[in-house]
């Protein structure tokens, strides 16, 4: 065993050979050098814990590679010494650092936020959700991944998640919107053992929404549709159909070619496209038919594809802003009449269609199946015999519906110009 001052000139000593050669150092205990047949030094601190009985161990300090030399790893040993001194167990310590270091690195990459959010949505959320899952991701996304980002899930803190709720007290549905999406994806995280606490636990549920009854009146009608003229496509029929049709603003921002039929009138929303899941055929009124035409340009429609595409070739999203500069557009009118418009949103258009058909004597069950309601009353054997689908009946209700927006639109002392033409 060589043994002889480590600096500069000392190593040279070591000779290259076929096996690891060691030159330890002559004034400080277990401080070595190594060097490998190929010719790669490294700075070694040899140490025992426990007395002479106990195993030996080599800590490695590193090599010129490493930018160390030979005084600073001296100083390097000299310090591991002391430690060892007090009783750490230098190697182990290292051996447990890099294996948190690569747990940390896993843990960042495999369990980042954002990327998490995306997986478990593919692979849970669709499966308990399927009709509704994208919109739990995208309200993830909205407030939760545009939060965090990249940071891993088992750093996310119930601060973080209070933080993040606190922020919606002005949207309190969307509020239990998130709050349900996180307690679902946390609880299967933990689960998953892919956290080992849940922040959501001690986090209280917000209250349930109070139920909404608002409708618009004649005036914000009136103003809807002369403003949604300005808005640019395909959100100006969007809207207009909404108001029109009652539907469902996914069902009618999905609607496809496929699916209208424009010589009977109908639009066959298939059970896949349906909150529900049920199937349904809503009569197009003329204005409806109308507003379809400008849209392909023609009175001769395409077999498939969406109707109102976005640039990216998907269903148009974006409605949030667009909904902002509709109800600027519809507050200058208002204005301009010495009125003033009630906050609304766009589902309270499938309520207003209803209340009016309603008043306008059509039966509960006729505007039930024209909203695609699961119907409450056909339960159990009902289900089996009572299979009327009120295609006339809910046919005689849109149109009635359309000649009221008619004559809403045109206003109280203006010629009625047709829905049809206005489209």
């Amino acid at each position: 065993m060589a043994v002889g001052k480590i600096t500069a000139d000392g190593i040279k000593a070591l000779v290259k050979s076929d096996r690891d050669e060691f030159l330890w150092d002559d004034k400080l205990a277990g401080f070595g050098a190594k060097l490998t047949p190929k010719g790669a030094l490294t700075y070694i601190l040899q140490y025992r814990l426990g007395g002479r009985g106990a195993s030996t161990k080599r800590y490695t300090i590193g090599g010129p590679n490493k930018g160390w030399k030979p005084h600073t790893a001296r100083e390097e040993a000299e310090r591991l010494s002391r430690l060892v001194s007090q009783g750490e167990d230098i190697a182990t310590k290292r051996k447990d650092s890099l294996i948190a270091a690569e747990e940390a690195k896993r843990i960042a990459k495999e369990l980042a936020f954002a990327d998490y959010v995306d997986r478990f949505a593919e692979g849970k959320l669709k499966a308990k959700w399927p009709k509704s899952w994208r919109q739990t991701k995208g309200c993830l996304v909205k407030h939760a991944v545009s939060r965090w980002k990249d940071k891993p899930l088992p750093s996310i803190t119930k601060a973080d998640i209070l933080k993040a709720l606190s922020a919606l007290d002005d949207m309190p549905a969307t509020k239990r919107n998130l709050y349900a999406a996180l307690s679902y994806m946390f609880g299967q995280a933990r689960l998953d053992e892919d956290i080992a606490v849940n922040p959501m636990s001690g986090v209280e549920a917000p209250p349930v929404v109070a139920e909404r009854s608002h409708t618009l009146n004649e005036d914000e009608l009136r103003w809807l549709w002369h403003s949604t003229e300005e808005l640019r496509a395909p959100y100006g029929p969007l809207y207009r159909l909404f108001a029109l049709l009652g539907q469902r603003r996914s069902e009618i921002g999905g609607m496809d070619w496929a699916e209208l039929n424009r010589k009977a009138g109908e639009w066959h929303i298939p059970a896949a496209r349906a909150k529900n899941g049920t199937e349904t055929i809503v009569p197009l009124p003329s204005s409806a038919i109308a507003i379809l035409d400008k849209a392909t340009g023609k009175d001769k429609w395409p077999r498939n594809g969406l109707v109102f595409p976005s640039r990216a070739g998907t269903a148009p999203s974006g409605f949030s802003k667009t909904k902002k500069l509709l109800d600027a557009k519809m507050s200058e009118l208002a204005k301009k009449e010495d009125g003033s418009l009630r906050p609304w949103r766009t589902h309270d258009l499938r309520r207003t269609l209803a209340t009016n058909m309603q008043s306008m004597g059509f039966a509960f069950e006729v505007v039930e199946h024209l909203l695609n309601h699961k119907e409450k009353s056909r339960t159990g054997i009902g289900k089996v015999y009572q299979t009327h689908a009120f295609k006339p009946e809910k046919r005689a209700a849109i149109e009635r519906w359309e000649a009221e927006l008619q004559r809403i639109a045109a206003g109280k002392d203006a010629t009625v110009i047709p829905l049809a033409r206005m489209a």
